[in-house]
């Protein structure tokens, strides 16, 4: 179970790490049990499509009208949420291995530590109010 990241940042950091490019021009969108993840690269603004589709942890891509990278010849993604970190694993048909490394946003990370400490404030309160009454 994800606890800080979502399907749609591990779509969009895992182009991110296969592409060589900025997440922060990476969209993901999700439609039925796909994702469809785009960018446009700044240099010449070419777009580029892609589409993600998860296996438990394992990452699988494609262009958007290309063939699955699911051979035996083809690098395997995989990825893993530590914390407020994200790896993303790709491993090569020689073993070897590139790991990336992503942080969600700053702000995201504060939002939901506020969640949690209101939503323990009013647990509280409640529990309070209920053994007073």
């Amino acid at each position: 179970t994800l606890k800080i990241f979502n399907y749609e940042d591990i779509a969009r950091f895992s182009i991110a790490s296969v592409m060589g490019q900025p997440t922060k021009i990476i969209k993901a969108t999700k439609n039925k049990d796909l994702y469809f993840v785009s960018y446009i690269r700044k240099s010449d603004k070419q777009k580029f499509e892609y589409k993600i589709k998860f296996e438990g942890n394992k990452i699988l891509w494609a262009s958007i009208d290309g063939r699955w990278r699911n051979s035996e010849y083809d690098e395997k993604i995989s990825f893993e949420e530590n914390g407020e970190k994200l790896k993303i694993i790709t491993t090569f048909s020689d073993m070897s291995q590139d790991i990336q490394e992503y942080k969600k946003g700053l702000i995201i990370v504060l939002l939901s530590a506020i969640f949690v400490a209101v939503t323990v404030v009013f647990v509280a309160i409640f529990f309070t109010i209920g053994a007073e009454g």
